[in-house]
């Protein structure tokens, strides 16, 4: 059986619910970065087509958390699977910041779907790209055994 995959940067569920649709009717599985949803929010991805289940981190609870919201949303990841595909999808790993979500596919293949932060010369972002690194590393000498795909935007 062959699984058809994408990739999307959604640039905001306003953005890009109807690319994700039409994502919904082409492929089985689809990686999302930037879908810029709260966690009480992320089941606005279960309503983009009812043929799909997924496994969503946000990156915005923290900003959300310290009060007003003063800037645009941003950051969040998330795996979309077509429910008939007869598959079991695990959560593996997700980012507290939202930026990496990891799930393995009937125990077969693991898949790592991961948001860089915008680059900068700052030791803050060095230092979430390093973390962002350890945690794809650390999956990927956990399960030696298993296919790893991963995708980064």
């Amino acid at each position: 059986m062959a699984i058809k995959f994408a990739s999307y940067n959604m640039h905001g569920i306003n953005n890009g619910y109807s690319m994700l649709s039409h994502l919904c009717q082409q492929c089985d599985v689809i990686l999302t970065q930037e879908h810029w949803l709260q966690t009480c929010e992320l089941q606005k991805l279960g309503s983009v087509d009812s043929n799909f289940a997924y496994l969503a981190v946000s990156a915005m609870d923290d900003n959300i958390s310290k009060g007003i919201l003063h800037s645009r949303p941003f950051g969040g990841t998330a795996v979309l699977w077509r429910k008939n595909l007869g598959i079991t999808v695990k959560l593996l790993n997700k980012d507290k910041n939202g930026r990496s979500i990891t799930v393995s596919i009937s125990d077969k293949i693991i898949v790592n779907c991961v948001y860089f932060p915008c680059q900068s010369f700052s030791i803050d972002y060095v230092v979430e790209l390093s973390n962002i690194c350890a945690a794809v590393e650390g999956i990927m000498q956990a399960h030696p055994s298993v296919y790893i795909w991963s995708q980064a935007t």
